[in-house]
């Protein structure tokens, strides 16, 4: 006989109250023990985060003491790469209040972007969570479930939500944490140390670098397993017989972040990095290290420029994401422009480098990729003329007209200053090269064989390529390039 599951009671309407002094805006998301509201603070007049058990839970007392000593931590532990709780309270059922963090975690994150973090990105994430973790077990709590949607990434900073499951190191029951994310003697329950935080880096890393989780979960175990669980079979966890593919087969990176990182996932607790070891080998992936002064603001994706985690090049600054300190099911809400306040402390300066903004410099090198492919492919189309008629002549067209190609592909890449004066180089001596026939009596293009339309064909579009280096040279502006900046500088919370 089949038995109907009782109906879930709704979540509390826009306008109640969820807690003393906190009118709720919106139900953000329900968990499978908490109901998690964007409240208004009539204290702070601000906008916050608060944490309920659902009311089909709230008579567990294990689930109403675990919120209350995540709201304890929480209000007691001061870091800069966790979550913030300005309160805990009783009445008329345990709740904590949490800062609301601007930005967007980085499962997110990870979704909505089609190309994945660079390697400066990553390893200055990586140090982020070094960090939190080294606080935590600092603390004498390990967190056992770090994970992409535990993680928010918004002004220059990484913050770790949710200490939800975190316990001190020791044995612990099987399946305590994430399926995707557990460690092997999480998976199989027993001694809990802090290497199994390391995994769970480890495994975050990886997908924030690739795109996939190093060990997918089963259709039916596609949830937050906060709940002990006692099956262990190797089919739902394929960590306790299988290692890890190496990051390596699916995103080209330096040797040794590579190696960290698949070193994290390593199945024996004892052969993963320390924090302290891997805080070393991330630390030497950026060009002046974690203690580094930002002179500049950059692109990056740890920072609050167009193309970052922040704002998106493609979606509306209305639009904007502000994220609640909670873990999955987040719902983003508009969020206050930046405040960032940077102050140059170094009196050496980082090499600059004349680059324009990024909508002009992309329109630019398009036109100047075209212009040098045209120029090339019309090249090509006379060489054969040439090489029966002035061999000389033939030799050099095909030489610039590879050049050409090279430098339009050279176009494409984010750096693509070789390309601009290749380019430049070859048109100005093809161009040079025609003057001087009709001037000084050179072999004449036209009496060797020159097809006019190829010719005119040509001569369009090295001197478009010309004049749009000139306009790129006029628009450009010194900047220091994005890898020069890696340090993280003050959050703006939205209010």
């Amino acid at each position: 006989m089949n038995r109907t599951p009782p109906p879930q009671t709704p979540p509390l309407a826009a306008g109640t109250t969820v807690a003393p002094g906190y009118e709720v805006l919106a139900h953000l998301c329900r968990t499978g023990w908490l109901d998690l509201y964007d409240a208004w603070s009539q204290e702070r007049e601000c906008r916050c985060v608060v944490k309920v058990l659902r009311p089909d839970r709230q008579g567990e007392e294990r689930l109403r003491e675990r919120l209350r000593q995540e709201g304890h931590w929480l209000q007691t532990f001061t870091h800069p790469h966790l979550v913030r709780a300005y309160e805990t309270g009783e009445t008329p059922e345990p709740y904590v209040v949490l800062e609301t963090l601007t930005g967007e975690t980085l499962a997110h994150l990870v979704e909505r972007r089609q190309r994945r973090l660079a390697t400066d990105d990553l390893a200055l994430l990586g140090l982020h969570l070094c960090s939190a973790l080294h606080y935590l077990h600092g603390k004498g709590l390990l967190h056992l479930d770090i994970k992409p949607s535990n993680i928010v990434v918004g002004c220059r900073r990484a913050k770790v939500l949710d200490l939800s499951i975190a316990r001190p190191p020791g044995p612990a029951p099987p399946g305590l944490g994430t399926v995707s994310y557990l460690a092997p003697e999480q998976a199989r329950g027993g001694m809990l140390t802090p290497a199994t935080d390391v995994w769970g880096l480890g495994s975050t890393l990886y997908e924030a670098a690739t795109g996939d989780v190093p060990f997918p979960a089963t259709e039916t175990d596609t949830g937050s397993g906060t709940d002990t669980s006692t099956d262990t079979a190797t089919d739902r966890y394929p960590q306790l017989d299988e290692r890890a593919p190496s990051v390596s087969t699916r995103r080209r990176l330096p040797h040794t972040l590579a190696a960290a990182i698949d070193s994290c996932l390593s199945p024996d607790p004892g052969a993963r990095p320390s924090l302290a070891q891997l805080t070393a080998v991330l630390d030497a992936v950026l060009p002046h290290g974690r203690r580094g002064v930002a002179v500049q603001t950059s692109p990056t994706i740890m920072n609050h420029s167009p193309g970052s985690l922040r704002t998106p090049d493609n979606i509306d600054p209305g639009q904007q994401a502000r994220t609640p300190a909670t873990g999955p099911g987040h719902r983003h809400q508009p969020r206050a422009p930046d405040t960032d306040t940077d102050t140059e402390t170094d009196t050496k300066r980082p090499r600059e480098v004349p680059m324009p903004s990024r909508p002009a410099e992309a329109s630019l090198r398009g036109v100047a990729a075209v212009c040098a492919l045209l120029s090339a492919v019309a090249h090509l189309l006379i060489v054969p003329e040439h090489l029966k008629e002035v061999p000389y002549m033939g030799i050099l067209f095909l030489i610039g007209s590879v050049a050409l190609l090279v430098a339009a592909a050279g176009l494409a890449r984010r750096n693509p200053v070789p390309a601009w004066l290749l380019g430049t180089l070859v048109s100005g001596g093809m161009v040079l090269g025609f003057a001087l026939s009709r001037t000084v009596g050179l072999p004449n293009y036209q009496e060797e064989g020159w097809d006019p339309p190829y010719g005119v064909l040509c001569m369009v579009a090295e001197v478009a390529f010309i004049i749009t280096f000139i306009a790129w040279c006029g628009v450009a502006k010194p900047r220091t390039p994005p890898a020069e900046v890696t340090r993280p500088t003050t959050s703006a919370h939205a209010g």
